[in-house]
C-alpha cells in the first residue's frame, strides 16, 4: 500500500505528537519517581532528627535530675558502705520526686562491679553499668527492660569524696519519648518491635492496619500505605541499642487520605489534560494539513483535466502561500493554453474554408475544362466535315456554290463556337487566376489550364485561318 504524501506527514506528526506525550509521561514518572526519593529521604531525615531532638531533650531532662542523686550524702554514704536498706531510704524519695515529673520512671543503682545494690520502677540488664564505671563518665544509650520494652537509659557514675563508689541508672519508657514526638509532628507515633510487632502505639486504631513485619527490615522506610479506606505516609526509623544491634523501630503515622485524593485527582486530570492536548493537537494538524494540501487536490484535478484535453477547469484558491502562488501560476498556463489551442482551431477553420473554396474552384475548373473539350470535338468534327466538303467541292464544281454556302455557313456556325469558346475561356481563366490567389496548392493545375487554353486559342486562330479560306474560296 502506498501512502500518500498528505498521509505520510499526517502519521509522521500522529507519531511524532505521541512520542511527545509519551516522552512528557516517562519524565514525569522520572520526576515523580525522583521526587517519591527526595520526599523519602525528608521524611527519614525529618523523623531522624525529630527523634534526636526529643531523645536528647529526654537525656538532658534525666541529666539535670542526676544531682538528686550526685548530691544525697545518705544515699552515696549508704552506697559506700553497702548498706541497701539506707540507700533505698534515700534513693527513694528522690526518684519519686524525680519520676512525678514524668522525667524517668525507672532507677538503678549497683556498685562499681555491676552487682544491683537497689532498683526501682522500670529495670532492665544491660551492660551500661560496666560501661560507666570502667569510663566514669556519662552514658546515653537505648536499652531493652526485663519486659523486652525498649527504653532510654542514662547511666552516670556515683563518687563519695571524690571517688567512684557505684553506677546510677536513670530509665524512661519510649511510650513517653513516642508521645512526645507525636505530638510534635502532629502525627501518630508507634514503637514497633524486631519482629513487627506493636510495643506502644498513640493511635492503636492506625497501627493495627499497617503490615509492619514487611516494613520492619532493617533500614529506614517510608512509604504511603494503604491501610482500610486511609492512606497514611508512614516513615519507619531503625532505634540501634547499646550493642549496637536494633533494639525497635520508630514510626510516625500521618493519614494524608486527603491529599493522596486530591493528588489522585490533580494526576486523572492532568491526564485527561494532556489526552485532550494530544487529541487537539493531531486535530489541529489535521485540519492544517488537510487545509493545506486541498489546493494540491485542486491543483492535480486540474492538471489531470488539462492532461485529458479538458481547459475549462477553474483553477483557484483562497489562502496566500506558496501554494497558491504555485495554482496562480496553473491558472496562468491554463489561460495561455486556452489561447494557443483557441487560435489553432480559429486557423484550422480558416484552413478548412480556403480548402472548400479551392475545392470548389477545382470542380468549376474540371467543369470549364470538360466543356471546353467537348468544344473542341464540336470544332474538331466541324473541321472534318469542311475538309469533306471541300473534297467535295473539288470534284463536284456544279455543287460548288452550294456548297461554298454551307462551308460558308458552317464556318460562321464555327467561329460562333469559337468564340463563345474564347469567351468561356477567358472567363475560365479569371477564375482560375482568383483561385491561385486563394490558394497556392492549385496554382500548377491553373498553370495548366492556362496552357490549355493557349493551345486551344491557337486552334481558334487556326479555324479562323480556315474558315477566312473556305470563304475566300467560295468567294
Amino acid at each position: 500500500m502506498t501512502l500518500t504524501l498528505k498521509n505520510r506527514l499526517l502519521l509522521t506528526t500522529t507519531v511524532c505528537t505521541l512520542l511527545v506525550a509519551a516522552a512528557f509521561w516517562v519524565t514525569q514518572y522520572i520526576s515523580l519517581d525522583h521526587q517519591l526519593d527526595l520526599k523519602s529521604e525528608t521524611n527519614i531525615a525529618y523523623t531522624e532528627a525529630l527523634w534526636s531532638a526529643v531523645s536528647s531533650t529526654r537525656y538532658d531532662a534525666m541529666e539535670t535530675e542526676t544531682q538528686g542523686l550526685t548530691r544525697s550524702k545518705d544515699a552515696l554514704t549508704a552506697l559506700k558502705e553497702g548498706d541497701t536498706a539506707a540507700l533505698q531510704e534515700a534513693a527513694v524519695p528522690t526518684f519519686n520526686r524525680v519520676s512525678a515529673g514524668g522525667a524517668v520512671d525507672g532507677l538503678m543503682i549497683s556498685d562499681l562491679s555491676g552487682k544491683n545494690l537497689f532498683s526501682t520502677g522500670r529495670q532492665a540488664t544491660t551492660g551500661l553499668t560496666q560501661a560507666v564505671a570502667q569510663e566514669q563518665k556519662v552514658r546515653r544509650e537505648l536499652v531493652l527492660d526485663s519486659e523486652g520494652r525498649p527504653a532510654l537509659a542514662l547511666g552516670f557514675p556515683l563518687y563519695y569524696r571524690g571517688k567512684a563508689k557505684g553506677v546510677g541508672v536513670y530509665l524512661v519508657g519510649l511510650e513517653q519519648v513516642a508521645d512526645q514526638i507525636a505530638g510534635n509532628a502532629r502525627a501518630a507515633a508507634s514503637i514497633i518491635g524486631t519482629a513487627g510487632d506493636i510495643r506502644y502505639a498513640t493511635h492503636p486504631e492506625q497501627a493495627d492496619d499497617i503490615d509492619w513485619a514487611a516494613l520492619a527490615q532493617g533500614e529506614a522506610h517510608w512509604a504511603t500505605i494503604a491501610a482500610g479506606d486511609a492512606d497514611f505516609s508512614t516513615t519507619l526509623i531503625p532505634l540501634r541499642g547499646f550493642d549496637g544491634q536494633i533494639a525497635a523501630y520508630l514510626a510516625l503515622e500521618r493519614d494524608v487520605t486527603a491529599v493522596t485524593r486530591s493528588v489522585e485527582r490533580i494526576g486523572m486530570i492532568q491526564a485527561l489534560t494532556v489526552f485532550a492536548v494530544v487529541l487537539l493537537a493531531i486535530f489541529v494538524i489535521y485540519r492544517q494539513i488537510s487545509s493545506a494540501f486541498s489546493p494540491l487536490g485542486k491543483a492535480a484535478e486540474a492538471m489531470a483535466a488539462i492532461a485529458d484535453g479538458d481547459l475549462s477547469v477553474e483553477v483557484s484558491c483562497n489562502t496566500r502561500n506558496e501554494i497558491a502562488e504555485m495554482l496562480a501560476g496553473m491558472q496562468s498556463m491554463r489561460e495561455y493554453l486556452r489561447g494557443i489551442i483557441g487560435s489553432i482551431h480559429r486557423a484550422t477553420d480558416d484552413l478548412n474554408q480556403v480548402a472548400v473554396e479551392a475545392g470548389q474552384v477545382a470542380q468549376r475548373s474540371m467543369g470549364g475544362a470538360m466543356q471546353q473539350k467537348e468544344d473542341t470535338d464540336s470544332v474538331a468534327t466541324a473541321m472534318t466535315e469542311m475538309a469533306s466538303t471541300v473534297h467535295s467541292v473539288a470534284e463536284n464544281a456544279r455543287e460548288a456554290a452550294e456548297a461554298a454556302r454551307n462551308a460558308d455557313g458552317q464556318a460562321k456556325q464555327g467561329q460562333s463556337i469559337v468564340q463563345t469558346t474564347v469567351t468561356a475561356i477567358r472567363s475560365l481563366a479569371a477564375e482560375v487566376r482568383s483561385g491561385a490567389e486563394a490558394i497556392e496548392r492549385v496554382r500548377q493545375e491553373s498553370d495548366a489550364i492556362g496552357q490549355i487554353l493557349d493551345v486551344i486559342r491557337g486552334i481558334a486562330e487556326q479555324t479562323n485561318l480556315l474558315a477566312l479560306n473556305a470563304a475566300i474560296e467560295a468567294a
